[in-house]
């Protein structure tokens, strides 16, 4: 399972939120994609695995019509080859072309967010975060948001190879559930991955979590987990949790040691 998550339960509202790591044995490195949201269109969304994407899908398309459809349905983690593209929107197609082409995880986020910036849904505006993880090790994390003045800020945390059992978070908020949310500050969060970790303990403890404290809103709809062997590529494990559901559901199965 994955430790050091206090950061994200003393949250009320995280938005979405991307992990990067790699597991204590080192044989597989993994991203874990997260979705919180306020409104009724945000909230009907699952998470659905459909190779070589995880995708956001619609629970409900008349509830999702009264939000804006073009940044609540986008591919959120896609795997390469040469390594796996995640965000919170459709910039995550870009990432992945870019990765495809094997280039370094600093490039490949400077040529796939070039044409992206923070999200245009005002007054709160969304940050757009995104990351990149190499079959190497090697991954960037990249936010870009909006300053008070309106100017765009962009954030780039690189990590030259994902340590054995260490894992890094990028949320989209702050945390503070209030009206005009503020965007995430600082940098990314450590986490830790023990030994016994799957996909499925990663995404179950992601999940539980982000489960609110003290009779407030809950505002879960899915968490995933996408394993990749490290240096083949290979997708060797994806699991999903969706709040619609109330299952969870995997495809693929590592394999024993």
């Amino acid at each position: 399972m994955i430790r050091s998550l206090e950061n994200l339960s003393g949250r009320r509202y995280p938005g979405r939120g991307i992990i990067l790591g790699r597991t204590s044995d080192g044989r597989h490195l993994l991203t874990v994609y997260f979705i919180t949201g306020r409104s009724a269109s945000s909230q009907a969304r699952k998470l659905a695995w459909e190779s070589p994407a995880l995708w956001t899908r619609p629970t409900d398309e008349e509830t999702l019509k009264k939000g804006q459809v073009d940044l609540l349905i986008y591919p959120a983690v896609m795997a390469t080859p040469a390594g796996l593209a995640v965000s919170n929107g459709k910039q995550t197609k870009d990432l992945a072309q870019a990765l495809a082409k094997d280039l370094p995880p600093a490039e490949a986020l400077n040529e796939g967010l070039k044409s992206w910036s923070f999200e245009p849904d005002a007054p709160i505006h969304t940050p757009r975060i995104s990351g990149c993880l190499r079959v190497d090790g090697r991954s960037e994390l990249h936010l870009i948001k909006r300053r008070a003045d309106g100017a765009e800020v962009r954030q780039a945390f690189c990590y030259s190879g994902q340590k054995k059992g260490r894992g890094v978070l990028l949320t989209t908020y702050a945390g503070c559930d209030r009206k005009k949310l503020p965007s995430f500050v600082g940098r990314p969060r450590p986490v830790r991955l023990l030994r016994s970790a799957s996909a499925q303990e990663a995404a179950e403890a992601v999940y539980a979590a982000l489960k609110p404290k003290g009779g407030r809103p809950d505002y879960r709809v899915a968490a995933a987990c996408v394993f990749m062997e490290q240096g083949s590529g290979r997708v060797a494990e994806v699991h999903i949790i969706n709040r619609s559901e109330r299952t969870g559901t995997s495809h693929g199965q590592r394999q024993a040691r």
